[in-house]
């Protein structure tokens, strides 16, 4: 880099070179720097890919949850993989910058977690996150209520179109068969909606 620098900055990067060890020559007449067969970056490939992966991961979860990405929170590690622990560590900063993670734990154990978590998989690791950490829990009982709400509106508004003679008479094929998808659409909604209302309000 200094040698690609040194026409447009000759002053800076001589001096710049002249504090590397091993440079008693001056930048000017250094020979260009040649790759070396022994670099091998197959690690640190695989180290950052599995950090990206991890952050999305992370981020999915949050979407999953409606949690805002700027919401802080905790990341408990489950790694599989030995490797996956180092890959783990050094992606630290980068987990803390692109997924707001706070703090990294990683245990070996999942009975070592100890609290509620909203969990995803990826390869080489599980990772947790704490449930008190992305949600207020009467909030979201709140809002989880008025979805439901919604949804029973919805639902009696088509089935009342499906039970109505007339319109099934009159309405075109293609109509119907739109409204049975809304239902099915809404039955679907609705029962992941209970199902998770049911297990907030056990805690």
């Amino acid at each position: 880099m200094l040698k690609l620098l040194h026409p447009f900055m000759p002053f800076i990067t001589e001096e710049i070179w002249s504090f590397l060890p091993e440079t008693s020559s001056r930048l000017i007449k250094a020979d260009w720097p040649k790759a070396s067969e022994k670099e091998n970056f197959e690690k640190a490939e695989a180290n950052m890919e599995f950090i990206m992966e991890a952050v999305r991961s992370i981020r999915n979860t949050r979407a999953e949850m409606n949690v805002a990405p700027s919401r802080k929170a905790r990341a408990i590690f489950v790694p599989s993989k030995d490797e996956a622990v180092e890959f783990i560590q050094t992606g630290a900063q980068y987990f803390a910058t692109l997924a707001n993670i706070t703090e990294i734990k990683i245990v070996h154990d999942k009975t070592q977690i100890g609290e509620d978590t909203a969990s995803s998989v990826m390869e080489g690791t599980e990772i947790y996150l704490p449930l008190a950490d992305l949600i207020d829990f009467e909030k979201e009982i709140e809002r989880l209520e008025k979805e439901k709400s919604r949804l029973q509106g919805e639902l009696d508004r088509v089935v009342g179109k499906l039970n109505n003679e007339k319109f099934m008479s009159k309405a075109p094929e293609s109509v119907v068969n739109e409204e049975k998808e809304k239902m099915a659409k809404y039955e679907s909604m609705m029962e992941k909606v209970v199902e998770r209302l049911e297990h907030l309000k056990a805690k």
